[in-house]
């Protein structure tokens, strides 16, 4: 796999107690490590509550959406969940499936494009995407620093189309708490042109530790951040019962 790796950065296995092994690439300047997954587009989907098949339906089938962008950040050497969103969605003739990733085999599966990119530095054109989703990658780049989750965020918000939606993952509840506030939240929205919405999605915790973490004061806000760039889609957010509760701020 090292022909796939790019200059500055090395390839790690690490073994965990149980005797599975991570892959990672680390950056060898900053020290940001990035996992290498090969992830469904069922299990990415799964992951945010199938809203990101949700919001494509919609877009597919709706009048005002034309020559429809789909980018999975940080989508892995393989590009399999754009593979799969591919496959799915072969019979529409103006979609368009991209897959960012510091790494890339060309050797893949056709129906979309591979970019070689960085999720803080993507090459991609401002107000082209309608969907974009990062599951392991951004939440990974961040690491709970509300600078660089910052920097990601003008970032993706950059690329979308008014009214595209960005789906952000969670994963690592430690990293939560870490997270700016809402307050923080109405600054990054007033500065990026931007509404936050929050979901949360019970596939992190059993009924007893959410009862215990909330009695702490440690249970996390949300589980999966979602970022619609302005102009909002008020029938899109009604579609995905986004109103009141599951907005930031």
């Amino acid at each position: 796999m090292s022909e796939f790796i790019p200059k500055g950065y090395d390839h790690i296995t690490t073994e965990s107690e149980d005797g599975e092994n991570s892959e990672y690439i680390l950056n060898r300047e900053s020290g940001h490590h990035f996992i290498i997954t090969n992830r469904s587009f069922q299990t990415v989907d799964h992951r945010f509550s199938n809203f990101p098949s949700k919001t494509l339906d919609y877009m597919l089938k709706e009048d005002g959406y034309d020559d429809i962008a789909v980018l999975d950040i940080g989508g892995g050497i393989e590009a399999r969940a754009s593979g799969d969103i591919a496959e799915q969605y072969k019979n529409y003739d103006d979609l368009a499936i991209y897959s960012l990733d510091l790494t890339a085999n060309p050797n893949t599966r056709g129906g979309r494009h591979q970019i070689v990119g960085d999720a803080l530095e993507m090459p991609i054109k401002s107000n082209s995407i309608d969907i974009a989703l990062s599951t392991m990658s951004v939440s990974e780049v961040v690491s709970g620093d509300p600078e660089l989750l910052k920097k990601a965020l003008l970032e993706t918000a950059r690329v979308l189309k008014p009214g595209g939606v960005f789906f952000l993952d969670k994963v690592y509840s430690k990293q939560l708490e870490q997270l700016p506030d809402p307050d923080q939240f109405a600054h990054f929205e007033e500065e990026m042109e931007v509404v936050f919405y929050t979901k949360e999605f019970g596939f992190f915790y059993g009924l007893y530790e959410t009862l215990i973490q909330k009695l702490n004061n440690t249970y996390p806000d949300w589980k999966f951040l979602i970022m619609v760039k302005k102009p909002v889609n008020e029938d899109l957010i009604k579609e995905l019962a986004l109103q009141g509760k599951n907005k930031i701020v």
